[in-house]
């Protein structure tokens, strides 16, 4: 087992953004990844999932991150390339506190929507410092971004965030059952993801043909 300093690392590592030790020696792939809001920890992968607004997933990513920081841009581009296929535009891009970074918000790519901080705190700036206009032209990128969801069109927008996509990553659990990978490495952890958001999406087209039958 881990050390006390070890955890301590390992912690301080996965805030930072890192991968994160790999301790599972059937896995190497693996990494050890934060267990939920309650703490605790679990050996995997963290798997990212962008659907659009009528519950389809349009792109996935798998990483060894434990932190999501730096699956925005992967998970995006992802969406982007289905999108392209297809021959869809996307819209606005929603995401959570997880993904608030200066980076994040100022690459290239449609515009967005995240998260400065937890979802009642956002309600509550909206509701008690609603801004309207434009941000100030010299405010930061983050600055920016707080100040659009403290306007009333924009936080209404974001708030279908939790609507899609959430009910999107419930369908994978529990209409799939992909609650664990049961699959070894990244290739493959990968290939069992988009194999588990092909099923969702063909039984999402598959209720919406019944229901125009």
């Amino acid at each position: 087992g881990f050390t006390r300093t070890e955890r301590g690392g390992a912690r301080r590592q996965r805030e930072r953004g890192g991968t994160g030790p790999s301790v599972n020696i059937t896995d190497p792939d693996s990494r050890l990844m934060t267990n939920g809001a309650g703490g605790g920890s679990v050996q995997g992968y963290n798997a990212q999932v962008a659907g659009t607004d009528d519950h389809l997933v349009l792109g996935v990513h798998v990483s060894q991150d434990a932190n999501d920081t730096h699956c925005f841009a992967p998970t995006l581009a992802a969406a982007a390339v289905a999108g392209t296929a297809l021959d869809l535009q996307i819209g606005t891009v929603l995401a959570d506190a997880g993904y608030f970074t200066e980076e994040n918000l100022t690459m290239a790519g449609p515009d967005r929507l995240i998260a400065p901080g937890r979802n009642r705190d956002i309600a509550r700036e909206s509701r008690e410092e609603p801004a309207t206009g434009p941000p100030p032209a010299n405010a930061s990128a983050m600055d920016q971004m707080r100040h659009r969801l403290r306007s009333a069109e924009d936080h209404q927008v974001y708030k279908r965030r939790s609507a899609t996509v959430e009910t999107v990553i419930a369908h994978l659990k529990e209409q799939v059952g992909l609650r664990r990978f049961s699959r070894r490495g990244i290739t493959a952890v990968t290939a069992e993801l988009h194999l588990a958001a092909a099923v969702v999406n063909l039984r999402r087209m598959h209720a919406a043909a019944l229901s125009l039958s």
